[in-house]
């Protein structure tokens, strides 16, 4: 398929240098860079669809453990105990 694109002079001149480097065409540098790219996305995409996180909602804030609660309580105690014991 024959398709005519504008590229700005940075991207033209990047496939420019690339080319005369590999000693290949413009049509053949692009083809490839624009192919490792997608196929570069698409992996990304699927490992991005894999690992997605799951949301809940919750009644407790950001952040709290509900299931280390009881030792927040537990602390609270031992501070307020220590507390009594240290007043006069």
């Amino acid at each position: 398929m024959v398709t005519t694109i504008k590229l700005d002079n940075d991207v033209a001149d990047f496939f420019q240098k690339r080319s005369e480097s590999q000693n290949r065409s413009i049509d053949q540098v692009a083809n490839e860079f624009l192919r490792s790219e997608i196929e570069a996305r698409s992996k990304r995409q699927e490992i991005e669809e894999h690992f997605r996180v799951r949301t809940f909602s919750s009644d407790y804030a950001p952040g709290v453990d509900r299931t280390k609660l009881n030792q927040l309580n537990d602390q609270f105690e031992v501070d307020s105990y220590i507390d009594k014991q240290q007043q006069p």
